[in-house]
């Protein structure tokens, strides 16, 4: 399997989001659109992203609405190396699936996809048209990615003989 590309998001999934968040999540603010913004964070989380980057088992790339606001302020708030970020631009459909299944065609690549946006129409689409190893994670908003699904992501990673629909993950599976 070649290196998978992860495509991730800020908000629920490096940022828990919402008013009922774990205690054991560490606070800071970062900066998007002119407005500062507070994030809650899993040290974990943050380590393990930058440990897939450094050793390569991904190619990590912000895929989110704060754009290059990922790299100039988020990643160096909590920690993160610094990766590719896509911008956001206006669609008829949803602007992140658009890029992924250009990704996908255009490279090939295994993909990861962490959004708590993703819907139960984006993993039928997922099923249904993507013909490379495959995961995706709708973390829950309130917790962002949890241990299980680290390990899920790492498994994926280490698995090389994944057929087309083993690693895509429906809204739910992913959480343990």
């Amino acid at each position: 399997m070649s290196t998978p590309i992860w495509f991730l998001d800020i908000d629920g999934v490096v940022n828990a989001a919402g008013t009922d968040l774990p205690p054991h999540l560490a606070r800071t603010e970062a900066t998007t659109a002119g407005t500062a913004w507070p994030i809650h964070y899993s040290p974990d989380v943050i380590e393990f992203i930058n440990m897939v980057h450094r050793a390569g088992f991904a190619e990590v790339r912000w895929l989110t609405t704060w754009s290059q606001d990922a790299r100039t302020s988020l990643a160096p708030a909590v920690g993160l190396d610094d990766f590719t970020a896509y911008e956001m631009y206006d669609s008829d459909g949803w602007w992140k699936a658009e890029v992924v299944a250009t990704s996908v065609k255009d490279e090939r690549r295994p993909i990861i996809w962490t959004d708590d946006d993703i819907t139960d129409i984006d993993i039928a689409w997922f099923r249904s048209s993507v013909e490379v190893p495959s995961m995706v994670i709708a973390p829950a908003t309130e917790q962002g990615l949890t241990s299980a699904e680290l390990r899920k992501i790492a498994n994926f990673m280490a698995n090389d003989t994944l057929s087309r629909k083993d690693g895509v993950k429906a809204r739910g599976d992913a959480h343990e």
